[in-house]
């Protein structure tokens, strides 16, 4: 699933940064396809988190991940050249930091989830042995 789109990151940030950011071959316009493997790159990324916790794709984007994965973006394009700017290694590991609190179950999203999911959980529990150690078995120690 795409976070983000190339024509996102086109229509939030400046386009004589993403000239300078995507023009290897200085033709004087924004290479798009630069864009594309950098949001492509992003996806996989904020993917990489999400599927610890949730099925993919997800049914509906959050803002949230948006806003986070037009900052990977952006970063990935800086890094392609000089350097991102500290404010935006700033915004880079404030997503990073985001989205490993999803993968470690600390923050959810705010997404509707389907019932398979919550048919899952039952099927593994049910797929579970039963516990050899309880109060009752253990009642003599």
């Amino acid at each position: 699933m795409a976070y983000c789109t190339a024509a996102d990151v086109i229509d939030n940030y400046d386009d004589d940064v993403l000239i300078q950011l995507t023009d290897d071959k200085d033709i004087g316009s924004i290479v798009t396809a630069v864009i594309d493997d950098a949001v492509m790159n992003t996806c996989g990324e904020i993917d990489g988190y999400l599927r610890r916790r949730y099925d993919l794709p997800l049914s509906e984007t959050p803002a949230i991940l948006k806003t986070y994965a037009l900052d990977i973006t952006l970063y990935r394009l800086y890094c392609r050249r000089q350097g991102p700017p500290k404010y935006l290694k700033k915004l880079y590991d404030d997503a990073i930091s985001y989205l490993k609190l999803i993968a470690s179950g600390k923050v959810d999203l705010d997404i509707n989830i389907e019932d398979s999911t919550e048919e899952k959980s039952v099927l593994m529990s049910a797929d579970n042995p039963p516990r050899l150690f309880t109060r009752s078995t253990m009642s003599y120690f």
